[in-house]
């Protein structure tokens, strides 16, 4: 399993710690959120491949996820890329406010390795 910490000061943009770290196809990724800016309330993971589904959802696999830091302060993905191939993904780690409005973000990137 990676791990990938999020860290939110209590002023500009959000550091993340553990992106440069390889996952591999199917193995499961835990971003863990450390938030200390009062106006960010919530969380958004964005891919900018929309093939990039790393997460689940009601609707099936999608590449963003939104999380309320009120009810969990961490979020599960999945590396979904096919067998045989090196991938690295750009994303987008947003915090939010109550109304959705993005108060900072940062743009890091993750790669998935088929060795």
């Amino acid at each position: 399993m990676a791990e990938i910490q999020i860290f939110f000061p209590t002023s500009g943009k959000p550091k993340v710690f553990g992106e440069s770290t390889a996952v591999l196809k199917d193995e499961y990724i835990f971003w863990n959120i450390h938030n200390e800016n009062k106006d960010v309330k919530k969380v958004r993971i964005e891919f900018r491949d929309e093939g990039a589904t790393f997460f689940e959802a009601d609707s099936g696999k999608t590449h963003a996820v939104t999380r309320e830091l009120a009810v969990r302060k961490f979020i599960w993905g999945k590396s979904p890329h096919p067998p045989g191939q090196q991938m690295r993904d750009k994303y987008s780690v947003c915090g939010l406010d109550e109304a959705d409005k993005e108060v900072v973000s940062t743009d890091p990137t993750i790669i998935s390795d088929d060795p």
